[in-house]
């Protein structure tokens, strides 16, 4: 079993690959692969096989060929409507989608045996700041939340057809007014949903009920006697629904917080400072380890997660690309 970490670097054009050596607890780098454009979201298409990052200001989402140790090879490319913001997929790995904030839109692109994009079947207009497309499996809702809006659009699948977001039935969720939702992760048991509010850094909790979600507890992680902009940015939760973390650009800071049994409420119990500008991070799918990666700093800090209180531990530092911004940890059986 190998544990590969793939970090998007967009102003060296570039994506870092690390492997993950879970005996001694070091990284070593296995690759760099230089981008045909500035690439910031990745995601992995379900099968692990293919890798899919979106890149500008040539507006395309390129695809590489996963080997079986962790390297990737360049097999497509398909154009964008606008600079792609977020990317993501169905559960079956039939169909990306695409955010692109700038162009307050999300586009459907079918994805074909090959594991390749086609181009885009779909694309809905005026979905304002839209910063991330997330497809609930389980119960069949697609969440965007739309940042300078305060605003979640849901969209209902009832049938495999309207994954591609034609006619599809939808509805909105209003968030505090300043509250700057941004991206989202949810509960394994299908009844709970977490919500990183940028601009006040907040998350909001949503019980998810047949009619419509609704906001069950709002919890802040601001520090205390803080003076400035907050700066919220992402947000993770693990395997085993025990911790979720999220980070906070301003004070350059991880924040750790333990998630009830039944998923309902959040206990802030601490942080952790961090690389310059944290972005983007993630868990690795045994809960054992957290990537940061430092915007301004041109580094990934590597921790050690406490399964039991949820703390992070530093173990090293590793220099990478100008500018790092997703994280995606995959493991290869």
């Amino acid at each position: 079993m190998k544990k590969i970490i793939y970090i998007s670097n967009p102003e060296s054009q570039q994506i870092y690959v690390w492997k993950i050596n879970t005996e001694h607890n070091t990284l070593t780098l296995i690759q760099i692969v230089d981008v045909p454009g500035k690439g910031q979201p990745i995601t992995v298409h379900p099968n692990k096989k293919y890798l899919y990052i979106g890149i500008y200001p040539q507006y395309s989402i390129v695809s590489y060929y996963i080997d079986n140790n962790g390297l990737l090879h360049q097999v497509g490319i398909v154009q964008t409507y606008g600079k792609p913001t977020y990317l993501s997929t169905n559960l079956e790995g039939t169909i990306l989608y695409c955010a692109s904030y700038s162009k307050n839109s999300i586009s459907v692109y079918p994805i074909q045996k090959n594991s390749l994009p086609s181009y885009a079947i779909n694309t809905l207009y005026n979905i304002t700041t839209c910063h991330s497309v997330n497809f609930d499996s389980i119960n069949k809702i697609i969440w965007v939340p739309c940042l300078k809006e305060d605003m979640i659009k849901l969209f209902y699948i009832s049938k495999s057809k309207d994954e591609y977001l034609i006619n599809t039935n939808s509805k909105n969720i209003y968030l505090p007014l300043g509250s700057g939702p941004r991206h989202m992760v949810f509960h394994s048991n299908g009844k709970y949903a977490y919500v990183i509010n940028e601009l006040n850094n907040t998350i909001c909790v949503f019980k998810i009920e047949k009619e419509i979600p609704k906001i069950i507890q709002i919890i802040d992680f601001i520090p205390k006697n803080f003076i400035g902009k907050c700066w919220a940015a992402d947000i993770h939760i693990t395997s085993d629904n025990r911790w979720l973390y999220c980070s906070d650009r301003s004070t350059n800071t991880i924040y750790y917080f333990n998630i009830s049994k039944e998923g309902d409420q959040l206990f802030l119990v601490g942080c952790q400072k961090t690389e310059k500008q944290p972005r983007g991070f993630n868990i690795d799918d045994s809960n054992n380890f957290l990537i940061v990666a430092g915007q301004k700093s041109n580094c990934i800090a590597f921790y050690k997660i406490n399964r039991e209180k949820g703390n992070l531990v530093l173990i090293s530092r590793y220099k990478v690309g100008i500018e790092p911004i997703f994280v995606w940890i995959l493991t290869i059986e």
